[in-house]
């Protein structure tokens, strides 16, 4: 019986790290009424590559329980950032976000400069226009 017990939880680890790592994560929908234990502390490792990206381990919900998914690393993906995994309070459920890459968005926005002459010459101040490029990355 011990063994069967043990054999079916290694099972539902090996599932949940494959489904999270697969990235199938996303399509799953999970409202609790209990929360996640506090974020694990983690000892990252060395990038296996440069540009690599950290994916922080969390808490992941196992049917019965809270498993701890582990961090790994990642190849970046141009144009894309890492939204991490978490829960979030919605009322009186805590509600799973699956961690995703997220494209970048780029705009352009322009801010006016006031140019101010020195103190000796006091004729109205020209207005510059300058343009500044934004990342807006959602949250």
């Amino acid at each position: 019986m011990k063994l069967k017990k043990i054999k079916v939880m290694v099972s539902s680890l090996c599932l949940v790290v494959v489904v999270a790592a697969s990235g199938l994560a996303q399509n799953v929908s999970i409202d609790l009424s209990v929360g996640p234990p506090p974020q694990l502390p983690e000892v990252i490792p060395p990038a296996h590559a440069a540009g690599a990206v950290w994916i922080p381990g969390y808490w992941y919900w196992g049917g019965q329980q809270f498993l701890w998914v582990d961090g790994v690393w990642a190849n970046a993906k141009p144009g894309y950032y890492w939204v991490p995994a978490r829960w979030e309070q919605r009322s009186a459920t805590f509600h799973f976000e699956p961690g995703h890459w997220a494209q970048e968005q780029r705009q352009v926005a322009q801010t006016p400069v006031v140019v101010t002459p020195p103190a000796s010459r006091l004729p109205a101040p020209q207005v510059i226009r300058q343009e500044v490029i934004v990342e807006v990355r959602p949250g």
